[in-house]
């Protein structure tokens, strides 16, 4: 790891965080700083990758940005997502898709997360519509859809990946389970709008690869049961190369067994699963 690489980053955490003195106002871990300056003193190994969130003040509206630095900031871009209380799920995703746009214009080589807050602050304001009052009938809501997404990632290692997955489950109301590591796989079941969205939210943060691998749909009138009672995150650490922790193929088959669905195993790796012995 660079020692340009560290030193642009702590600087400019140290920014923020007077740019940003307030409680509240950011979430970082600073045992982070007391490992970057040990590292640029030659006294401990690299830091681990930084994230934290901003929570810049704005009048009448929460909005938070989540930051985390690939290991090259700021010669690569800054991996952010934004999510403010008055947007909605589509306006939200506009705001991202726009903030992704934004990010990738950046000059880089130099540090910017000061500059994407200050464009946040100028332009959030435009993805917030007002609501227009309802003066028609609402429709009764038709029954339901449910759907089981299986999700394949080329790794799921960001802490602040992971928690918002969590809490977009809750959110969302969907259960399941998401394996942290390379690969990362991830399961969500539910009613279909609810996986639909929670999908959508999940897909807005960047990653290096991301798909759905397999869609169940139980059509209206289908019986539909839960292979998970909540969403969790699971872990079944193999082999280990420098930072990369790898899957054990044969304890993760066996958790897919226990909850009845080992079948979806062959769509993941293209051949069947035997338990761990």
């Amino acid at each position: 790891m660079s020692l340009q690489w560290v030193t642009s980053q702590l600087e400019e955490l140290e920014l923020m965080l007077a740019v940003f003195p307030a409680h509240g106002e950011m979430e970082v871990d600073l045992e982070w700083q007391q490992l970057a300056r040990s590292y640029l003193d030659g006294k401990a190994s690299p830091p681990p990758t930084l994230q934290y969130r901003i929570r810049p003040p704005l009048d009448q509206l929460q909005l938070e940005l989540t930051v985390q630095l690939p290991l090259q900031y700021p010669t690569q871009p800054p991996e952010v997502f934004a999510r403010a209380n008055q947007l909605d799920r589509s306006q939200q995703k506009i705001l991202n898709d726009e903030l992704a746009e934004y990010v990738s214009s950046i000059e880089r080589g130099q540090t910017c997360i000061y500059t994407v807050v200050s464009w946040l602050q100028d332009n959030v304001h435009k993805y917030i519509n007002p609501i227009e009052p309802v003066t028609t009938p609402v429709p009764a809501p038709p029954d339901k859809t449910y759907s089981r997404f299986w999700i394949y990632s080329h790794h799921i290692y960001s802490k602040t990946k992971r928690k918002d997955m969590l809490s977009l489950a809750d959110e969302y109301r969907v259960t399941g389970f998401m394996l942290s590591g390379k690969p990362g796989i991830v399961c969500v079941e539910g009613d279909k709008d609810d996986c639909e969205h929670w999908w959508a939210d999940v897909k807005a943060m960047n990653w290096k690869k991301i798909v759905v691998k397999k869609a169940e749909d139980f059509p209206i009138g289908s019986e539909f049961v839960r292979k998970f009672s909540n969403f969790e995150e699971i872990t079944f650490h193999g082999s280990s190369r420098g930072s990369d922790h790898h899957m054990d193929m044969g304890e993760f088959y066996k958790y897919l067994n226990d909850h009845d669905c080992s079948y979806v195993f062959v769509d993941y790796f293209g051949m069947s699963g035997r338990p761990a012995s």
